[in-house]
């Protein structure tokens, strides 16, 4: 009986750490920007895979920020994160953007944090254009 009962907890444990609710929130971020704007080729359903380098993704923004998000409870509890304050911290500033985009990445560290019960980390992307006024 209690041999299943560990059994059970591992499991649960297990599962439980590998979810994620993180929202990613625009609130506060007064901006004319285009926000997650994508081109015609990401959906054609002939394209081909294609990765791009870090390198190359920075190349095509003025600014590329990569940031950490942990989840202490996993999927149990919402991560808000705002995109103001991500910003401010690089001193951007929402006025002066043009477009924005953000994406998510797990990296070697993120799927590693995967396997501690209850704890769970991404890897929040933020690329964009400025204003040619603000550069």
């Amino acid at each position: 009986m209690i041999n299943n009962f560990f059994k059970l907890l591992i499991v649960v444990l297990t599962v439980s750490s590998c979810g994620s609710a993180i929202i990613v929130s625009p609130l506060g971020c007064y901006s004319d920007a285009r926000w997650q704007e994508f081109s015609d080729k990401d959906f054609l359903y002939d394209q081909k895979f294609y990765t791009s380098t870090e390198n190359e993704m920075k190349s095509n923004y003025d600014f590329y920020i990569t940031e950490k998000i942990r989840t202490p409870f996993g999927f149990l509890e919402k991560e808000e994160v705002r995109i103001k304050l991500i910003l401010e911290k690089h001193n951007i500033e929402c006025k002066n953007l043009s477009s924005v985009s953000y994406s998510f990445h797990n990296d070697f560290y993120d799927i590693l944090s995967s396997f501690i019960p209850f704890r769970s980390q991404k890897t929040l992307i933020v690329m964009g254009n400025l204003n040619s006024r603000s550069k």
